[in-house]
């Protein structure tokens, strides 16, 4: 690459990196919506930057637009992690983050308030752009019907999380190692005997990394395409 397309390239990668802080995320889905219904609105031109940081932050948080079958694995997958690291901090004495105590976080009613505040009305925007974002609008609808039916199944894996938590806390200092490691590998999706569901393996296997690459394809694609338009251009 030619010095400058390097540069170019290098700031619009960091420049979309940073577009992903979900701390940020209102304040950049406004600004978008306002772009969007703009009568100078311009996707292949002045708003070209927007849209491919736009589209890279739904990549990273868009697991609801994906088939249920997968959806719901990176969804269980997730809150793996997150009940880790929200035990940790329970035994370190800190305030646990938002979503990562086991002891209260319905996993299936959390993704209904997802889908509802921060993923769907981050697709609206993109459809008038990305014309296949309509199959993945079509799939959230879908995996909320179905996170709706199986609240009543995470309310059990939900309350039998909060009493092995309380029998962590009924340990001396010294025996709470093991049970923690033991915890932090409790499942998150639910069976109808918690004890006896199968640990959610943290590696990802072949076949789900074959799905997933075929489900984020059009954005990567898109991505590719629009920063070689840019470098072009």
């Amino acid at each position: 690459l030619k010095k400058e397309d390097y540069v170019r390239i290098r700031k619009l990668m960091i420049m979309m990196v940073l577009h992903t802080d979900m701390s940020k995320h209102f304040v950049d889905l406004a600004q978008l919506k306002n772009r969007v219904t703009a009568d100078n609105f311009d996707p292949s031109g002045e708003d070209k930057e927007k849209i491919m940081c736009s589209a890279l932050h739904l990549a990273d948080i868009g697991n609801q637009g994906k088939r249920w079958e997968l959806c719901k694995q990176w969804t269980d997958r997730l809150f793996v992690e997150f009940f880790a690291q929200g035990d940790e901090e329970r035994n370190l004495g800190l305030n646990i983050s938002y979503l990562m105590d086991r002891a209260t976080v319905n996993v299936a009613k959390s993704q209904l308030g997802f889908i509802d505040i921060i993923v769907n009305p981050s697709y609206q925007p993109l459809v008038q752009v990305i014309e296949k974002v309509n199959q993945n609008i079509d799939n959230m609808a879908k995996n909320r019907e179905s996170w709706s039916k199986i609240i009543p199944e995470y309310e059990i894996q939900r309350e039998y999380n909060e009493k092995k938590v309380e029998e962590l806390k009924s340990l001396p200092p010294e025996k709470r190692g093991s049970f923690l490691n033991t915890l932090k590998n409790t499942p998150a999706c639910p069976s109808k005997d918690p004890k006896e569901s199968i640990i959610v393996e943290r590696r990802t296997s072949k076949t789900t990394s074959q799905l997933k690459d075929s489900e984020n394809q059009y954005f990567l694609s898109f991505i590719i395409q629009i920063s070689m338009i840019s470098i072009l251009s």
